[in-house]
């Protein structure tokens, strides 16, 4: 799908503020409400706007404390279980409560946690008491967030 100058600064505007309203976009861009609402839905069914979401004050809902956790996997261990891969790993991963983001990645670990807690208690029950337990997951390494931005 190929995108103009017009279609790039939609999608701006829908970044920084996905709760803009067609007419809003429109007189910002200059182009008729119905063309502002044909070019979203164009950049909808062409998958480049997978879905719109709503930035939280994480602190004012109680998840004080940011971290990244990094993972070192053992494969042996994950692949042990019948018809089981890190791609089944990642899904329970991402099934508990804190975590936001699970990605592989290169280097010397294998993937990343982005999650977000109440308190370091909250934290370390996560890492000890949940991750570490399950099967595949050979070391962590924690690092605290001290300011978002």
């Amino acid at each position: 799908m190929k995108l103009d100058q017009k279609d790039l600064v939609i999608l701006n505007l829908l970044q920084e503020d996905s709760s803009l309203s067609t007419r809003a976009i429109a007189k910002k861009v200059l182009l008729p409400i119905t063309t502002v609402h044909n070019r979203v839905k164009k950049l909808r069914q062409g998958g480049i706007i997978k879905k719109y979401t709503v930035e939280v004050d994480h602190k004012k809902i109680g998840n004080n404390i940011t971290a990244y956790i990094l993972l070192k996997l053992e494969y042996k261990a994950i692949l042990r279980k019948e018809e089981s891969s890190q791609f089944d790993l990642a899904s329970i991963v991402r099934r508990l409560r804190q975590v936001r983001h699970f990605n592989y990645v290169t280097g010397p670990y294998d993937a990343v946690i982005f999650a977000r807690f109440k308190d370091i208690d909250d934290l370390n029950t996560f890492v000890t008491g949940q991750l570490c337990k399950i099967d595949g997951v050979k070391d962590t390494i924690t690092f605290l967030v001290l300011k978002e931005g």
